[in-house]
C-alpha cells in the first residue's frame, strides 16, 4: 500500500486538529486517507466526481466494513478534500431522508441504528432549547443562501430526483458543522453536521465533571432510556416498539438490569 506523502500527511493532521477530531482517532483517519489514495491509483475515476469515493465505500462495505467504520472513512475523504490540493472527487452524504428532526406534540422521529425509523417521546423540558437551536439553524440557513453556499451533501439519486433539495430548510442539518466544506475542482461549498467526535468529547467531559465513575457513551443513553421505562412500569412492548427491536426478547434482556417489582414492595412488618 502506498505511503501518504509527507506534504499530504502534514497538512491533512493540521486539519484533524483544526476540525477538533478526538485525538485517539487520528490514527483511524490517516488509515482511510491511506486506503483512499491506493484506491484511487489502482481504479480509473469515473465520470462523476462522487462516483469514485461512492465505489470507495461500497468497497469498504465488501470487505464487511461496519456502517459506523464507513461513515468514518467518508468523513476522513470530507476532511483531506478540505485540507489538500484539488483533486476530481467528492465524497459520499448521509444516506437518504430529512436532515431535520420531526418534531410535533410531544413526539420525535427519528432515524438511526439499524437504518430504521424510531418515534419516541420527547422531553417536554427541552423543547424551549430545540425551539432555540431551530432558530440557529434558520439563521444559518438564510446566511448560508446569501451567501450562495451550494447547499448540504445529499446522496446522489436524491440531488438528482430534486436538484433544489440541497438548499431547502428541511435538508438542513440540525447540529451543523461549523464551517462550509469547499469542494475541490469546483466553486462549491457545502455544509455537512456536527462531526460526532465533538458530540463524544463533550459527552467525555460531562462525565468528568460528573466524577461517573463508570465509562459513559452515547449509546448509554439509550441502555438509560430502557432501563428507566421499565421502572416506570411501562409495558415490554412499548419499549420494544420505541427502541426498535425485531425481536421482544431482545428487549426482555433490560429486565435483568432493575430489581423485580411486585405490586407492593416488600417490607418487614415492623415498618408497615
Amino acid at each position: 500500500m502506498l505511503a501518504i506523502p509527507e506534504n499530504v500527511l502534514a497538512r491533512f493532521n493540521e486539519i484533524l486538529k483544526h476540525r477538533a477530531v478526538q485525538e485517539s482517532f487520528h490514527g483511524y483517519y490517516r488509515k482511510w486517507l491511506q486506503y483512499f489514495l491506493d484506491f484511487c491509483k489502482k481504479y480509473p475515476p469515473p465520470e462523476s466526481k462522487s462516483e469514485q469515493v461512492r465505489l470507495f465505500i461500497e468497497k469498504l462495505k465488501s470487505k464487511k466494513q461496519t456502517p459506523q467504520q464507513c461513515t468514518q472513512a467518508a468523513h476522513a475523504v470530507s476532511l483531506f478534500y478540505e485540507s489538500q490540493r484539488p483533486i476530481t472527487y467528492s465524497y459520499p452524504a448521509p444516506s437518504e431522508g430529512s436532515n431535520l428532526p420531526s418534531v410535533g406534540d410531544g413526539i420525535l422521529t427519528l432515524h438511526g441504528k439499524g437504518d430504521k425509523d424510531r418515534t419516541v417521546p420527547l422531553p417536554q423540558r427541552l423543547i424551549p432549547k430545540l425551539k432555540t437551536q431551530l432558530e440557529v439553524v434558520s439563521k444559518l440557513h438564510d446566511k448560508d443562501l446569501a451567501a450562495g453556499y451550494s447547499g448540504v451533501f445529499l446522496v446522489d439519486s436524491l440531488e438528482k430526483k430534486y436538484p433544489a433539495a440541497a438548499k431547502d430548510f428541511i435538508w438542513q442539518w440540525f447540529f451543523p458543522q461549523r464551517e462550509l466544506t469547499p469542494i475541490p475542482g469546483t466553486q462549491e461549498r457545502r455544509r455537512y453536521h456536527l462531526h460526532e467526535s465533538q458530540v463524544q468529547e463533550a459527552l467525555k467531559k460531562a462525565a468528568r465533571m460528573a466524577k461517573l465513575t463508570k465509562r459513559v457513551k452515547s449509546h448509554t443513553f439509550r441502555h438509560s432510556f430502557a432501563t428507566h421505562l421499565l421502572q416506570a412500569n411501562y409495558d415490554i412492548r412499548t419499549i420494544q416498539t420505541m427502541l426498535g427491536h425485531t425481536d421482544v426478547r431482545t428487549t426482555m434482556i433490560y429486565t435483568h438490569c432493575i430489581p423485580s417489582m411486585t405490586a407492593k414492595e416488600a417490607k418487614s412488618p415492623l415498618d408497615f
